[in-house]
């Protein structure tokens, strides 16, 4: 019987004994009863911080999807103990709350999970987030042995555009004309229509770009927000709301 690691950090028994003889297999290896019809049998670990109780499970990725979710154009997602992700491409950045960042590599998607390696020196640590059951799990390299570190409480999609707004140059507003440009130089230049207005770039993420006033008019700020599709103008003090629908960004 061989033993291998994948991915998902599970320990994954693969035999060629014959089905009828998977259960006193199990059995021997000190596992509570079998996997039935199950093809791939694996370990699953137990609560974090306690020793791992080998009962035998038919973990399936597929058939243990959510079908109402995909997890294909996530780009970002929080925890509930303020740890916030983000990603780039392939690449992901974790946010934790002391203000430490580290850095991920995504290796892929199956399912409802997004699987990441580390980029921070420990060679063989690895990463998933679990929409399924909205947890984010760390595996050490050295054991392999995996822990839940934070529970999924919010997440961000890719936005209808198909294009992550740290890439755009300038978008389109409702349909008279208006329109929002950059300069590549974090400076941006609205206009409305009628006239020219002029914005300074603060920061963007996988959806928003995020702009201050330059018109004199310094309780304002404004987002072009691709996830909604809006232009949304926010003044201190009050809420924000939309100056018009994104028709098209670039």
């Amino acid at each position: 019987m061989q033993y291998q690691i994948d991915e998902a950090g599970f320990l994954e028994i693969q035999t060629n004994l014959q089905k009828h003889m998977r259960d006193e297999l199990l059995e021997l290896e000190g596992l509570v009863g079998g996997c039935g019809e199950c093809e791939v049998p694996y370990l699953v670990q137990s609560e974090p911080g306690q020793t791992n109780k080998y009962s035998c499970t038919c973990y399936d990725p597929v058939a243990k999807q959510n079908e109402a979710f995909e997890a294909d154009d996530v780009v970002e997602l929080s925890t509930d103990n303020g740890v916030r992700w983000l990603s780039y491409n392939t690449e992901w950045t974790q946010k934790l709350v002391g203000g430490q960042v580290l850095e991920w590599k995504e290796t892929r998607r199956h399912a409802n999970i997004i699987y990441l390696e580390d980029k921070n020196g420990r060679e063989g640590a690895t990463t998933r987030f679990d929409f399924n059951d909205k947890t984010v799990i760390y595996c050490a390299a050295v054991n392999g042995e995996c822990t839940v570190t934070g529970t999924i409480s919010v997440w961000w999609k890719m936005n209808q555009f198909g294009i992550d707004a740290r890439d755009i140059m300038g978008l389109n507003e409702g349909y008279d004309g208006e329109y929002w440009e950059s300069d590549g130089k974090n400076q941006w230049t609205e206009f409305d229509g009628n006239g020219y207005f002029y914005w300074e770039e603060t920061h963007r993420d996988g959806n928003s770009i995020y702009l201050k006033d330059k018109n004199g008019r310094d309780v304002y700020t404004a987002r072009l927000d691709l996830f909604i599709a809006k232009v949304m103008l926010c003044e201190v003090g009050k809420e924000c709301f939309s100056l018009g629908p994104i028709t098209d960004a670039w």
